[in-house]
């Protein structure tokens, strides 16, 4: 009743008389409802509107004035300004053809959860400032936490627990605090050993993943980047290996972070055998980033990944990628709260309050003293949606990206470089670094398609992730033609660039002809020609691709292959003998080029990406032609594919 009274003086007070440069709550309402009008319109047309923007550095400042406005403006005015001037910058993450970096979550009601806290305005540092979030925090975390199967000594409401977790910025924060923790600690232990040295005559060597490097620079400590093996995955063998040489070396390891779903490809590290490795060392605190793969973990099916979590300190994970959570929200889980306090305890006197044993002051976990009530989010989530539902999500996502693996893998000229168990396909061009480069150049400056590159085992590979909710096969089948729509694109901009016109010199009474870029083959009208020669021989050019418009190979001899994508290295011999046909090599299967070839051409030279195929003699077969592969001209060649005889 207190609390009605009071929201009724409140409705009847003078406070509601607003200057006109204030919102009053009648124009709230008004552009509430012109927001919630632009947003619905927004997810309606999303998919319509190029996926990436067209904008160079600094492009608003053309747009925007150098001061701030005196004057107010009307609200509409600002929603226009922003239509106009702020969306051509931005990289719509929502976009079902963003298929770049990670998904970036924003259920509807994840949305709106987030209207409500900024409505409430809360800044949670103590348990005193708003009870309600704090213990919301403390609620929703080990509900997460069971959903994905972490062990109870994570849990905050858990019988001999000590442990917990809590929200912080974003994983980066959340590695910098458990790596503070984790110093704060080993010095703690180093003092007790060695209490005539100050705390500058340790030198304390970080193990870690590249991941954390910015956390590293931060906490003043060396980084030390561990090699992964094939699959890109770290063994502990690996990490005792490094451990054990900077023992020797009177160095002291404190921290090790695993990752589950790396950044580059998806990949994850084995956590048992790396478990057992930082449990022998006293010192080691073993830390897992699975802000990406962590999410899966609501499937059982992705459970195996956690086997060893037993012997982890610490565990971060992102909700905001894969749980249609918005961002910015990453959760931390800790199985000694107070050892993660120690690094970060502040107490004046003005935010204490008269309950510091029994309730929980997020303050002490976390960079920042104040924070927002991010836990309402992730509540509304979870409540609205259900974990089967947001299991079904991820599922779906995991089997779209096995489609979308099947659809590279059917194009001989790609391969898939990574694992695919998550979101993630990696793909590259065989051996053709630069046209894949230029591949991702030409998607993303298309408008039609983003994705990201990253470089694995020192390979440049391009990341397809799978993005946004709700996508279908047809979504899939759609990004896919864009790719190959590229990708033709891609390896005529690559050979504009690199490869130089080549003149296919034909000689035929004292005649020279200049073939554009192609594949020519040797038609003759009878085999009989081979051992008569008496008929004429006739040159033929045909498309690059076997069995695609503009000729065939079946009757024809190959002449000679200029400037074609397969003419690198892709082109093989039967290595059994000189009679067997030409084939091509794909994922271990041959798949016939050519019929045959006669016995008696013996080499195959490479020459500036042109394939020569001849005989002992050099020569062409016929008497009546010759060829050679002479110096490059200055001017690129025609490359219109023409189709009939050429004599």
């Amino acid at each position: 009743m207190r609390h009605e009274n009071a929201l009724v003086e409140f409705k009847n007070s003078d406070l509601l008389s607003y200057s006109n440069a204030t919102m009053d709550l009648k124009t709230f309402r008004e552009c509430t409802i012109q927001m919630v009008n632009y947003v619905t319109d927004y997810f309606k047309i999303v998919k319509s509107i190029p996926v990436s923007h067209a904008v160079k550095p600094f492009y608003l400042r053309e747009f925007l004035p150098e001061e701030a406005p005196l004057k107010p403006a009307n609200f509409a005015q600002i929603l226009e300004d922003f239509e106009r001037k702020i969306i051509p910058g931005i990289t719509h993450w929502q976009h079902p053809k963003f298929h770049g970096y990670f998904p970036s979550g924003n259920s509807h009601v994840s949305v709106l959860a987030d209207f409500l806290s900024g409505l409430l305005g809360v800044q949670g540092f103590s348990w005193e400032a708003s009870p309600s979030c704090t213990e919301l925090e403390l609620i929703v975390l080990d509900w997460l936490a069971k959903a994905m199967g972490l062990p109870e000594d994570f849990l905050f409401h858990a019988d001999m627990s000590q442990g917990g977790g809590v929200i912080q910025n974003s994983s980066s924060e959340a590695i910098l605090v458990c790596m503070l923790a984790a110093r704060a600690q080993a010095l703690k232990d180093l003092r007790i050993k060695f209490p005539e040295k100050d705390d500058g005559a340790h030198l304390i060597k970080l193990e870690a993943s590249a991941c954390v490097e910015k956390a590293a620079v931060i906490c003043m400590v060396k980084l030390r980047k561990l090699e992964s093996d094939s699959k890109c995955e770290l063994q502990g063998h690996q990490l005792q290996k490094i451990i054990s040489e900077d023992i020797m070396f009177g160095l002291i390891p404190f921290f090790v972070c695993a990752t589950l779903g790396t950044m580059a490809c998806a990949s994850s590290d084995n956590l048992d055998s790396l478990g057992l490795v930082a449990k022998r060392q006293n010192l080691v605190w073993f830390h897992v980033d699975a802000s990406y793969a962590g999410n899966a973990l609501i499937c059982p099916e992705f459970r195996t990944l956690l086997k060893g979590v037993d012997n982890v300190d610490s565990f971060n994970m992102n909700p905001y990628m894969w749980m249609n959570v918005t961002y910015d929200c990453a959760c931390l889980w800790v199985k000694d709260r107070l050892n993660l306090q120690e690094g970060l305890v502040g107490d004046p006197l003005d935010i204490m309050h008269k309950h510091p044993d029994q309730a929980v002051d997020y303050r002490h976990w976390s960079i920042s003293v104040s924070r927002r009530m991010r836990s309402l989010k992730i509540w509304f989530t979870l409540m609205y949606h259900g974990i089967e539902a947001l299991q079904a999500h991820i599922r779906n996502h995991c089997k779209l990206a096995k489609y979308f693996e099947g659809l590279v893998k059917s194009d001989v000229r790609f391969e898939v470089t990574n694992d695919v168990r998550c979101g993630l396909v990696c793909f590259r061009m065989r051996e053709q670094e630069q046209t894949t480069r230029e591949l991702l150049d030409q998607c993303n400056s298309s408008g039609e398609i983003f994705m990201t590159p990253a470089l694995v085992k020192g390979q440049y590979v391009i990341r397809f992730s799978v993005n946004a909710p709700y996508l279908t096969e047809s979504d899939m089948d759609t990004s896919w033609s864009i790719i190959l729509k590229y990708t033709d694109v891609a390896i005529a901009q690559q050979a504009n660039r690199h490869t130089p016109p080549t003149r296919l010199l034909v000689r035929k009474e004292s005649e020279e002809m200049t073939y554009p870029e192609g594949v020519y083959l040797a038609t003759f009208p009878s085999r009989s020609f081979l051992k008569e020669k008496k008929r004429p021989l006739f040159i033929r050019r045909v498309h690059p691709y076997p069995g695609s418009p503009g000729g065939s190979y079946s009757g024809g001899r190959i002449l000679a292959c200029v400037g074609c994508r397969w003419s690198d290295d892709i082109m093989k011999v039967d290595g059994k003998g000189w009679e067997g046909p030409i084939r091509r090599r794909s994922d271990g299967d041959r798949k016939d080029l050519f019929s045959s070839l006669v016995p008696r051409w013996k080499e195959i030279h490479f020459c500036s990406r042109v394939l020569i195929i001849s005989n002992k003699n050099n020569n062409c077969i016929s008497h009546d032609f010759t060829y050679e592969h002479v110096k490059v001209d200055l001017i690129r060649a025609p490359t219109s594919i023409f189709n009939g005889d050429q004599e």
